[in-house]
């Protein structure tokens, strides 16, 4: 749909890059190998899903004070969220880095920040905002934020859907929107246990189009650090395959 982004809206987004100079190299290696060994420790050991297949899951609505697990409807979306010809999305992604210190204070300057930039946004464009690297501590900051519960769907609420007990991946959608599909890929070809976190929003047809479309905001977490072979340019192929039969 031509328009529907905006790239002038996707505004850098700045991270504390603590222990990130030269300097700090050793301090840093050393936060690296405890992460890793804190996250291998944490892994869960029993899932309801299948390593590199789309794995269902509820998003939530904020009604009448607390949030209620709501199901995608695949068929027959509500038009009230769905996208409009006229819509826009407006993309923001952020990494909050599990690894840094001061956990709570970086998620609520990131919220801040955050709303600070959606509010310069017309009625008619939409945020999505996808966040990387999210602890159990930044999802009940972020559920208890009134601007979140006013505004936005939560993708989670707690670390049910992610591999690690420890981290993860997380999407607020703009509350005027309601995804028709919302869906994990857990990667098995990774050591952090990353996964690619997928939404289907409806799209109305323009007046003189018959079939309904859909935007598909897609929130991967990929591997980083170094590695041989690298880990990172394989890790996203089965969401690909995947988006590639859904959408065929």
């Amino acid at each position: 749909m031509p328009g529907l982004f905006e790239p002038a809206l996707l505004a850098p987004l700045q991270r504390v890059l603590c222990f990130r100079g030269p300097s700090h190299k050793p301090e840093m290696d050393e936060l690296v190998k405890q992460s890793i060994a804190t996250v291998e420790q944490r892994k869960k050991t029993a899932v309801p899903w299948t390593l590199d297949e789309p794995h269902n899951q509820p998003y939530y609505r904020f009604e009448n004070g607390k949030w209620e697990a709501t199901t995608p409807k695949t068929e027959h979306a509500d038009p009230a969220g769905t996208l409009k010809p006229s819509d826009k999305l407006a993309l923001y992604t952020w990494n909050i880095d599990f690894m840094l210190p001061y956990p709570d204070s970086r998620m609520r300057a990131a919220l801040h920040h955050l709303e600070t930039l959606c509010r310069l946004h017309p009625p008619t464009t939409h945020p999505v905002i996808f966040l990387q690297e999210c602890l159990a501590s930044d999802l009940t900051l972020l559920a208890s934020s009134p601007w979140v519960q006013a505004n936005f769907r939560l993708t989670d609420l707690t670390p049910a859907s992610w591999a690690s007990a420890d981290y993860g991946t997380t999407t607020l959608l703009s509350n005027r929107l309601s995804p028709s599909a919302s869906f994990r890929i857990h990667y098995s070809n990774s050591r952090m246990q990353r996964d690619v976190l997928v939404l289907d929003i409806p799209v109305s047809p323009p007046h003189h189009h018959h079939h309904d479309g859909r935007e598909t905001p897609v929130s991967p977490s990929l591997y980083y650090a170094p590695r041989v072979p690298p880990r990172r340019p394989p890790s996203p192929t089965p969401a690909a395959s995947s988006l590639r039969a859904v959408h065929a």
